[in-house]
């Protein structure tokens, strides 16, 4: 009888616990049901309600008491809005997705027309001899109107950018017809007053000046061409080695001016293959004269190669180098090492941005390596 006593001490002690957490269980789905600001409700089939949050009685502007028993369809101005909208969230859906169903529509309650989320999930089949179903509901009708003025905001901001870019050819046209007749001028002017040495030095400023004013509108005109996707390209049989060698020459004496020299290495004796020869030469022309602008002392290396269609391009300096810092933003626009009044080069900072998306146009890739005081490789690869 002892035993037996205190067996069923345990037993109760037992079951008190185990009531104590249910209650505890129960009081934490009460309160998260009760303070939810999504409308939930419990249904049979997905069809008769058995129980409601004060959410869903809010969304719905019905007394909460009062839904339990009714037909949710009754809540809709439309009889057969479940029938046709929600018919994916029939019993079988839900018995063949156990986590699960969503979807996004517009609810037309009696309460007002809103855009809302309805998630589903089967919890219970046999309960009442029928499936337990909880749906909850969530307003998504402010996310969407933010999501459209997003949307408006990007196409108002890509109409701009488009503008902008119209703006920057027509502008950079007009200055660069005239500012052409000035140079022209000024250097007709030098070759007929040639003696006169002084009239000489000033005229050279003017035109320094000038051919410096001329590249930057060239720069800010091939980047408002490649914005506004304008930039066609169109594809011709090139003697490659022959075509470089044609582009160096000149910027060859440009680097003797500082006393350095450029030293081509061509593994092939010749390379054919299509590319477009403008996009090559500007793309060329940058890189070089970059590596020229940034090195003082040493030289420059330019190797060409070519392997399965694809031509290789590596150009190495001695120059300054850049630091991790700058490296990160390097093919953004308008972008240098040095800024403000105290900078030591020249420059738009558009010469990588332009030569960045003139190799991505044709389908190539650059690369860069660089170290503080100690040099910068390029190394391009295009298909041709």
């Amino acid at each position: 009888l002892y035993q037996q006593l205190k067996k069923l001490g345990l037993l109760k002690a037992a079951f008190d616990t185990k009531e104590k957490e249910k209650m505890a269980a129960e009081e934490q789905f009460k309160n998260v049901w009760d303070s939810s600001k999504g409308a939930l409700i419990l249904t049979l089939d997905a069809e008769e309600i058995v129980a409601v949050n004060p959410a869903f009685a809010k969304l719905t502007g019905e007394n909460p008491l009062l839904l339990p028993g009714r037909n949710i369809k009754e809540l809709f101005t439309r009889p057969d809005f479940c029938e046709k909208e929600l018919k994916i969230h029939g019993i079988e859906t839900l018995r063949n997705l156990p986590q699960g169903i969503s979807i996004e529509t517009f609810f037309p309650w009696k309460s007002g027309i809103l855009e809302m989320q309805l998630f589903s999930k089967l919890i219970q089949e046999d309960y009442r001899g029928k499936n337990l179903v909880l749906c909850a509901f969530r307003d998504i009708s402010t996310e969407k109107a933010i999501e459209n003025q997003l949307r408006e905001a990007k196409e108002k901001a890509e109409e701009a950018n488009r503008f902008k870019s119209s703006l920057l050819s027509n502008i950079s046209h007009e200055i660069r017809t005239p500012l052409n007749g000035i140079l022209g001028g000024t250097e007709h002017i030098m070759m007929n007053r040639g003696k006169d040495h002084e009239l000489i030095s000033q005229l050279d400023i003017i035109l320094q000046s000038g051919e410096r004013l001329l590249g930057t509108i060239n720069s800010i005109l091939d980047m408002a061409k490649i914005e506004a996707n304008k930039m066609e390209i169109f594809y011709e049989e090139v003697e490659l080695t022959e075509f470089i060698t044609t582009l160096v020459t000149p910027l060859k004496t440009l680097a003797e001016r500082k006393n350095i020299k450029i030293t081509e290495h061509y593994p092939q004796d010749t390379i054919q293959g299509q590319t477009d020869k403008r996009f090559l030469e500007m793309i060329l022309n940058n890189l070089l004269s970059n590596a020229i602008k940034y090195t003082d002392e040493g030289q420059i290396v330019l190797t060409v190669d070519s392997r399965n269609s694809t031509l290789f391009m590596e150009i190495q300096d001695t120059g300054i180098g850049m630091s991790p810092d700058y490296f990160e933003k390097i093919f953004q626009p308008f972008e240098q090492e040095s800024t403000g009044h105290s900078r030591l080069y020249d420059g738009t900072g558009l010469g990588l941005n332009i030569t960045k998306n003139l190799v991505n146009l044709l389908g190539g890739k650059i690369m860069i390596e660089s170290e503080k005081n100690s040099g910068t490789t390029v190394k391009l690869q295009i298909p041709v």
